[in-house]
Parts: C-alpha cells; structure tokens; sequence
C-alpha cells in the first residue's frame, strides 16, 4: 500500500466512524480497528496537514 493509499485509508475510515454516530470506541470496536492505531492516525493526518505550505503568488519578471 502506497503512502496515498494508507491516507486515504484512514480518511476514508475518520470520516466513517464521525458520521456513524458511535462513540470513537464504540466504532473502532466494531471495525476491530484499535483506538491507539485510529488516534495516531488522525494525529497524524492532521499534523502532514499543517505542514503543507500555503501557495504563494508567482512574482513575474519585467
């Protein structure tokens, strides 16, 4: 699995468990996903997330 694809996993697998209206626990539980796996995952999504650098306007040349 490709660094995207294991993103798009655990994006994929967030945004499941927060519209599911299960506790966290409860969700990861029925999934058999472990808590500590699903936190360090968001924690990590979030913090690549801040590292992306805003774009920044092109200066052109005369």
């Amino acid at each position: 699995m490709t660094k995207a694809q294991k993103d798009q996993y655990w994006m994929n697998c967030i945004q499941k468990c927060r519209v599911s209206g299960l506790s966290d626990y409860a969700w990861c539980h029925q999934n058999g996903i472990s808590t500590s796996s699903f936190y360090y995952n968001i924690k990590r999504l979030r913090r690549n997330a801040s590292a992306v650098p805003a774009s920044v306007p092109k200066v052109l040349k005369k």
